[in-house]
């Protein structure tokens, strides 16, 4: 079996700044980091059995989570439509007290469409929720917004780190949490590292807010 290492980030209610989720992050299997796993997409089918039990034992040892708090998992396209990411989720769903929201995270999108929707319709049957993760950047945009109809958006880091201080900025990111409002979205504003970047969040509506402004990742232990 891989040594297998999980970190988890905290989602904090801007208003009361209470945690309300946590996103969990693959820190290392066996010599490779996140980003040199999900580059060979093999890796998932090999080991999505340890990952699965690994991170389930975290969970129910409340390791990761509090009850009522939810728990983001990060799939790649390719490793959502298959059958071992449905066994994961299966396996991880602990409803209605211990939520888990699948987050969709975009590479290249070489997954066959229908595969990709056949797997987003399980998923809602299942009871999970999904969210689209970094909006604004590369693939994540209005048309897959439509077609993946998540009931989570997180906005991706560039939003809340470029320059705000015009006021016809400021506006238009408003009003675009609105619209997603308007579509019955919630919002997450990522990427927050600073006291006016979360004071920014609070004024801009967004539902919950992520970033180092809280804390770096903590390692799962």
């Amino acid at each position: 079996m891989p040594c297998i290492h999980f970190a988890k980030m905290p989602i904090f209610h801007p208003a009361s700044a209470a945690v309300v989720s946590y996103e969990v992050l693959l820190r290392q299997c066996g010599h490779l980091n996140l980003q040199d796993f999900n580059q060979e997409p093999q890796l998932f089918h090999q080991h999505h059995q340890e990952l699965i039990d690994n991170l389930r034992e975290l969970d129910l040892a409340d390791k990761i989570r509090s009850r009522g708090q939810k728990l983001f998992i990060n799939l790649l396209p390719q490793q959502l439509a298959s059958s071992q990411a449905m066994e994961a989720i299966k396996a991880l769903h602990r409803p209605p007290h211990y939520p888990l929201v699948i987050e969709i995270t975009e590479g290249e999108l070489s997954t066959k469409p229908e595969d990709m929707l056949e797997a987003l319709k399980c998923i809602r049957e299942s009871g999970c929720q999904l969210a689209i993760d970094d909006f604004g950047y590369g693939y994540s945009n209005f048309y897959r917004l439509l077609e993946f109809s998540p009931q989570i958006v997180k906005l991706d880091q560039a939003f809340i780190q470029a320059d705000n201080r015009q006021p016809n900025r400021r506006m238009q990111l408003k009003q675009l949490i609105s619209l997603f409002h308007h579509w019955q979205k919630e919002v997450i504003i990522e990427g927050v590292e600073t006291r006016e970047q979360y004071q920014l969040s609070q004024w801009l509506g967004a539902d919950y807010v992520q970033g180092y402004y809280f804390g770096k990742p903590q390692m799962i232990e």
